[in-house]
């Protein structure tokens, strides 16, 4: 049985990442970090096959934490699940020790082989990656990119800043000091040779190193039903009746979507559906509604 440990802080992702493992058969969820301390934490008191590691992490940068799980378990399989795209950290993630690198918008099919690939000491490359490190070996032996000789800390600055942040936002997300990421912003515009913010900005855009929408809570909801068919399929019934979008509506949905019970009229607000029920991912109302805005049924002609 292949170990894992689900390292991310939100929770509604958590739970649809231990759902699709458990179906796997050959795999289980041992353990669950919200923060890189967390992880940290778990992985030096527990034996582990392989860690999927978000890289935003509320304490510590995803990176940061590789880089540190590598020196305290060198032979820990660690693969980054993330948002991003591939373009914008596979590279730096590979580079760091990553046994493998995969969007959180992959297939569930993508999630299960990558885990299991990687927990036998092997590398799991999806296509999109393969592209990235391609492209950066393209450009290795010609004219480097300026942003490829900034550091970690210095890379998630210059992000940060073309993302409209304040140095004080900046200071705090990274939890450092602001005179720290003053130096930071100073050495990344200087070995970038660019002027002020405004450039940096128009650099960042032009080669696509932030995200094209910004991570909200309907975003996150879109990757954790895109990695769960039944979760998919449930988001469309409850959209084509029109039912309010509460946790409960959702919840009866997903059980007759699930086939595990036989579906009955709905009972009156209140009521308690009777039998063995499967639970839903559990979601607040605000978050369902949101998704369904993606899942409304095409109006006809």
């Amino acid at each position: 049985m292949i170990r894992v440990l689900i390292a991310d802080d939100h929770a509604i992702l958590r739970r649809g990442l231990a759902e699709i493992i458990s179906e796997a058969g050959d795999m289980e969820v041992v353990g669950e970090a919200e923060s890189s301390a967390q992880t940290l934490k778990f992985v030096r008191d527990h034996s582990l096959d392989v860690v999927l590691l978000d890289i935003d992490m509320p304490d510590r940068n995803g990176i940061d934490t590789l880089k540190l799980l590598k020196v305290e378990k060198p032979k820990l399989a660690v693969l980054m699940l993330t948002l991003h795209p591939e373009t914008i950290y596979a590279l730096r993630a590979i580079k760091a020790g990553a046994s493998g690198y995969l969007n959180k918008q992959s297939a569930p099919t993508m999630l299960v082989t990558a885990i299991r690939q990687v927990a036998t000491g092997r590398r799991y490359i999806s296509a999109a990656t393969a592209e990235a490190l391609a492209d950066a070996a393209a450009t290795a032996t010609t004219d480097q990119p300026a942003h490829t000789t900034l550091s970690n800390r210095e890379y998630e600055t210059m992000r940060l800043i073309a993302s409209g942040r304040t140095l004080t936002a900046i200071a705090n997300e990274m939890h450092l000091s602001v005179k720290t990421v003053s130096v930071y912003r100073a050495r990344l515009l200087e070995k970038m040779q660019l002027k002020n913010n405004a450039e940096l900005t128009h650099y960042v855009l032009k080669n696509k190193l932030i995200d094209s929408r910004p991570e909200t809570p309907a975003v996150r909801l879109e990757a954790n039903a895109i990695a769960s068919d039944v979760v998919r399929d449930t988001l469309r019934l409850l959209a084509s009746r029109g039912l309010t979008p509460t946790p409960e509506n959702y919840q009866r949905c997903y059980v007759e979507v699930s086939g595990q019970t036989t579906a009955e009229p709905a009972p009156e607000a209140g009521g308690t559906p009777t039998g063995e029920t499967p639970q839903a991912p559990v979601w607040a109302a605000e978050l369902i509604a949101e998704l369904l805005k993606q899942w409304q049924p095409a109006k006809p002609d």
